[in-house]
């Protein structure tokens, strides 16, 4: 085939999770082997069709394409964007979250590709010197971030229970056991994205019966919450065969959650309080919990207990290195543990972002108790420039002081924060201005590929 020198399409969208179950084993087979030249990863279906288009490209062809908001995201980056680039394509032009006007309610990016290097590129409708896989215009740093050992098994995903049916009311949960305190070994507040987001003290609004790994023997002997289980979690569970081994396994045993999550519980109970936040969500936000709870798979949980963290989670570096290497979902982000925290280059705690973090805490407990609210409503408030509350004013202050305090114990004090509201992708925000924003991530990704060659210096990558 000669190729083609110009073209428009809408490909399909389909997450890379799907695309086994939804078109067969052999058509996934061949988009790896013969699309992605042996590239693996959980990208959408979207990249797969980016890529088979620019390799039946011309020389200087033109392609515009309707992506998925995520095309610039995790597995899907990599195989599409990526390679595209590598292979010595470029991006002419690229339109961001652009509302679709059909009648399916997405959010799309409108990209232009070219075979060959383009000259003055267009982002959103600004002329740049270049575009690179992220969408975004490169940094002096070039490259992706490194996971570092500094950061394993401190940040992990909650339990995936597998079952609503685990879960029961408060008062259900206190009669049981008001009845016989044994239960109280097998009853614990569940916390859920819901809670930790929406209430002002993330109090639970159900509990759950956690049998660990316990053998049926054992877990029956708790016969109240054994009736609980074999009421409203046996029928789904064995509702229909398995047709693997995990389904099996979760057939058999179906007082046991579907992920234990092992790691976290036993890395956090020497611990007096964690940090977890929602995983889906617009807010990006820490909050302190107690750790006599099973969290569920919509929180992330970090083992630490000291208001550092708590600072260096809640200030604008984390939530921009946050932007950059999670994935989204619609207008919200999709925080995953594995590419954001493992990654993000921590230092040395700080005694001044420790006592601001701490008075921005308890600041924002008094605000959320007062106000009723949660995070999720509070933080609207806080980027709202027509809100001039003077409890939300102070917030804003003590997240400023916060972010000055983190650059300067970075060693950055000569970053002009440029603080404001400013228009990013997820609209209006308090926050850091564009040039300060692109100037912490290019020296984050620094020190992390520096950490990450300390690491391998001192021998914990062998």
């Amino acid at each position: 085939m000669s190729g083609f020198s110009a073209m428009l399409g809408n490909p399909p969208f389909l997450g890379g999770q799907k695309i086994t179950s939804e078109c067969g084993t052999p058509f996934r087979e061949f988009l790896v082997a013969v699309i992605a030249k042996g590239q693996t990863g959980s990208a959408d279906l979207c990249s797969y069709f980016f890529l088979n288009v620019f390799g039946l490209m011309k020389l200087d062809g033109l392609s515009g394409m309707v992506a998925t908001n995520t095309i610039a995201e995790g597995s899907t980056r990599e195989v599409g964007l990526s390679q595209i680039l590598s292979r010595g394509g470029s991006i002419s032009s690229a339109n961001l979250n652009v509302t679709w006007s059909g009648d399916a309610a997405v959010v799309v990016h409108l990209v232009t590709l070219k075979k060959g290097q383009t000259i003055n590129p267009s982002l959103d409708g600004e002329i740049v010197e270049s575009i690179n896989e992220y969408l975004s215009i490169p940094g002096r740093i070039v490259g992706d971030p490194y996971k570092l050992k500094t950061n394993s098994k401190k940040a992990f995903q909650g339990t995936v229970i597998l079952g609503n049916g685990f879960t029961m009311t408060p008062q259900k949960a206190s009669e049981l056991i008001q009845l016989d305190t044994k239960y109280s070994e097998v009853l614990f507040p569940f916390l859920d994205g819901d809670s930790l987001n929406s209430k002002p003290q993330h109090v639970p609004s159900r509990w759950v019966v956690n049998y660990f790994n316990w053998s049926k023997e054992k877990a029956k002997t708790y016969s109240q919450t054994w009736n609980h289980i074999e009421t409203n979690v046996k029928p789904a569970r064995q509702k229909k065969q398995p047709t693997n081994a995990t389904a099996a396994r979760r057939f058999e045993k179906y007082w046991i959650y579907g992920s234990t999550a092992v790691n976290l519980y036993a890395n956090i109970g020497h611990l007096n309080r964690v940090l977890a936040i929602v995983l889906h969500s617009n807010v990006v936000m820490p909050a302190w919990v107690p750790i006599n709870r099973v969290y569920s798979h919509g929180c992330g949980v970090f083992a630490f207990d000291d208001d550092f963290t708590f600072g260096l989670l809640s200030s604008q570096l984390h939530w921009w290195w946050t932007q950059r290497y999670s994935s989204s979902i619609g207008h919200g982000t999709r925080y995953t543990t594995s590419d954001v925290f493992e990654t993000f280059p921590r230092i040395e705690p700080n005694e001044t972002v420790s006592l601001i973090a701490k008075e921005l805490n308890e600041e924002r407990a008094k605000i959320l108790v007062k106000r009723d609210i949660g995070l999720v409503k509070l933080y609207p408030l806080v980027h709202d420039s027509e809100i001039k509350d003077k409890d939300i004013l102070a917030l804003r202050d003590l997240h400023s002081q916060l972010d000055q305090a983190v650059c300067d114990a970075y060693g950055w004090s000569g970053v002009e924060l440029g603080y404001g509201f400013h228009e990013t992708s997820m609209g209006m925000r308090w926050t850091i201005s564009p040039d300060a924003q692109a100037e912490v991530l290019d020296r984050l990704l620094e020190l992390n590929h520096l950490l990450f060659e300390q690491e391998v210096g001192q021998g914990l990558w062998r």
